[in-house]
């Protein structure tokens, strides 16, 4: 029902209100063809007047519907997406506050990605009810400087530079059904080792047509004498030392990720990859990486990963100038490629489908070897060696 008023001052000097009382206008739309009715009169006594005049805002309150609040849908639908629950109602009122600390600088950003003056954009993921702080080191963890160590022998690993071959524009592994799928390596900074096992998964995959799955776990239990900590981090090339020592790797369905450190079971019975040495890509050079990533295969980089624009990346080309050279994150480059004029790398990470674009991130490319990319290159050698050599034409 709607209750409209108009008044009048009459030469008595009282206020003369007017009442129409319209119910159920009928709408041009057809939804409600009830019948317009109207009553008019006027009221003389002021008194009565204001009694009239509380009518219509009694009724706007009564008709009042409680709005809710879009920051609580979408806090809500943050918990429900990822399986969010929380030990208390005040800790749950902190989360929600860093949520929308996080989602205000997230929105900033974005603002400048649809002005065009940065070239990737961001979203919300899994990470969005944390502080930058509190997102652990992501997994290098060495115990000198990296610098230093990432090398572990000179002797042994193959050393790898440029030859100058010409190179393919663009390679995306993805495309040849080498690739593993993504996998999410939680609150276990085990990164090493997924970078590790996914890149002798794709050796395996491109060279003997085998998709294996393999175990994380034993790395992460079973490797302290080559100097890696389980969950408190590692080094790629640790990690392929180790399995040159133990002779190789079990399945995940047979040694399964438990997300934390255990005992070491590893049982040679069951070894179902090996691999007979490593390579290492000649530091710094993204010519040298550009280069084994077309004619060898995905290759195990690390990076620093540790700035919010990183964590919270979603799409587009992630050139980040302010970058360091401090890496703290080991990831697999399967590819590259130029998009809108920039040059990208295309780097599979480990935090599950919910990080970037379904898992991967473009990084950027020939840009002073941006985020240390192309500083500690390692790739598993299945097999005999073969120096590398452009792939046979189709």
């Amino acid at each position: 029902m709607l209750l409209s008023v108009a008044w009048r001052l009459n030469y008595s000097g009282l206020i003369s209100y007017s009442w129409i009382c319209l119910s159920m206008v009928a709408r041009a739309d057809g939804e409600d063809n009830s019948p317009e009715y109207a009553l008019d009169y006027s009221v003389e006594d002021p008194l009565v007047a204001k009694a009239f005049l509380l009518v219509p805002c009694l009724l706007a309150v009564g008709n009042c519907h409680p709005r809710s609040d879009p920051n609580d849908e979408l806090w809500e639908s943050f918990k429900r997406d990822h399986n969010k629950q929380y030990e208390s109602l005040e800790i749950e009122a902190a989360r929600k506050k860093i949520f929308f600390d996080n989602k205000r600088k997230i929105d900033e950003h974005n603002a400048l990605y649809e002005r065009g003056e940065t070239s990737f954009k961001l979203g919300i993921n899994p990470l969005a009810d944390v502080t930058l702080d509190e997102i652990p080191n992501k997994g290098i963890k060495p115990r000198e400087d990296p610098f230093t160590l990432f090398s572990v022998s000179k002797e042994g690993p193959i050393q790898f530079e440029a030859t100058g071959a010409k190179l393919p524009e663009t390679v995306d592994w993805r495309e040849k059904g080498i690739l593993s799928p993504i996998k999410a390596q939680y609150n276990c900074l085990a990164c090493w080792a997924f970078a590790a096992t996914d890149a002798i998964e794709s050796q395996y995959a491109l060279k003997y047509g085998k998709h294996l799955l393999l175990s994380q776990q034993q790395l992460v239990d079973c490797s302290q004498e080559e100097g890696n900590l389980g969950c408190q981090g590692g080094m790629v090339d640790w990690a392929y030392k180790y399995i040159m020592r133990v002779g190789g790797l079990e399945q995940d369905s047979d040694y399964p990720y438990q997300i934390e450190d255990d005992k070491c079971t590893f049982n040679a019975s069951k070894i179902a990859a090996s691999i007979s040495n490593y390579g290492e890509i000649k530091n710094g050079s993204e010519v040298s990486l550009q280069e084994a990533v077309a004619f060898y295969g995905p290759i195990s980089v690390c990076i620093d990963s540790s700035s919010f624009q990183w964590n919270y990346y979603t799409e587009g080309i992630f050139d980040y100038p302010y970058c360091t050279t401090d890496v703290d994150h080991a990831v697999v480059v399967v590819g590259y490629g130029t998009e809108n004029g920039t040059d990208y790398w295309l780097v599979k990470n480990s935090y599950g489908e919910t990080f970037g674009q379904k898992g991967y991130i473009k990084m950027a490319r020939n840009k002073g070897n941006q985020c240390a990319i192309a500083s500690y290159g390692n790739f598993p050698i299945v097999g005999d060696w073969k120096p590398f050599s452009p792939p046979p034409q189709a």
